[in-house]
């Protein structure tokens, strides 16, 4: 119960630096350097929390204190956040690595050839997401048998093979399935706790996107990426994916 207790506490924090409304006042934030982080600094962004008194960080030009159990760092000019190892910007919210990965994802995902994936497009497609799937993963069918509704809210969803959850049992699945002639119908039998008849062919899809899947260092499934190269996590339903991917933009 304590640990749970704390994990609750931990995601509020984070939430609160993520999610919350900027309440910086940037002007004053660029004022030669000058530390701006005092305690009524903190309380503005963590509401209804106690920082411990503010100190100098081990780091020149960096402050730290603790909210709820957790060290924070703080740049002197209140734009930069370090919280459990990530540096989150404070105009943004956002995490400085984000935009770093981005990039180097968007590389890697550009790679896929779209013929070897297997796509589920709307009629009008406001959005496209890149989705590692594993047959035996409980999340990704979830995700698949609300496909409709991703559908239904214009979101194109092309998936990638992962073997992250099933090993080797879902390696056989997938090679089944992206070997079949029709590999929709393929994976939605699959998807549906259904069998196929073992398959194998001369395409090496398969391997190639459990290769990528390891490049972009996805551990568990489903790994669902934007256009852009945003990790956007795992299932999340139609209608909370729509508005992560609407604020991305």
């Amino acid at each position: 119960m304590n640990a749970m207790r704390k994990l609750t506490s931990q995601l509020m924090v984070i939430a609160a630096v993520i999610a919350l409304p900027l309440m910086i006042n940037t002007a004053s934030a660029q004022t030669d350097g000058a530390n701006v982080v005092d305690e009524a600094f903190v309380k503005n962004i963590f509401r209804n929390a106690t920082p411990t008194p503010i100190q100098p960080a081990p780091m020149k030009n960096w402050v730290s204190t603790i909210v709820q159990g957790e060290v924070l760092f703080f740049s002197n000019d209140g734009k930069f956040l370090i919280y459990q190892g990530s540096v989150i910007d404070m105009d943004s919210r956002q995490k400085v690595s984000d935009g770093l990965l981005k990039g180097y994802n968007k590389g890697i995902l550009d790679g896929l050839d779209e013929k070897e994936l297997v796509v589920f497009k709307p009629e009008t497609v406001k959005h496209v997401v890149t989705v590692f799937t594993d047959p035996k993963c409980g999340y990704c069918r979830k995700l698949h048998s609300e496909m409709q509704q991703y559908l239904d809210a214009g979101i194109e969803v092309r998936y990638a093979a992962s073997d992250a959850y099933g090993g080797a049992a879902s390696k056989k699945l997938l090679t089944s399935a992206w070997c079949s002639d029709d590999k929709v119908t393929a994976v939605n039998t699959i998807k549906r706790g259904g069998s196929l008849a073992e398959k194998t062919c001369d395409s090496t899809a398969v391997n190639d996107q459990i290769d990528i899947s390891r490049q972009l260092g996805i551990s568990g499934t489903p790994a669902i990426f934007s256009s852009s190269g945003l990790q956007i996590g795992g299932y999340l339903p139609a209608a909370s994916m729509l508005k992560t991917l609407d604020r991305e933009g």
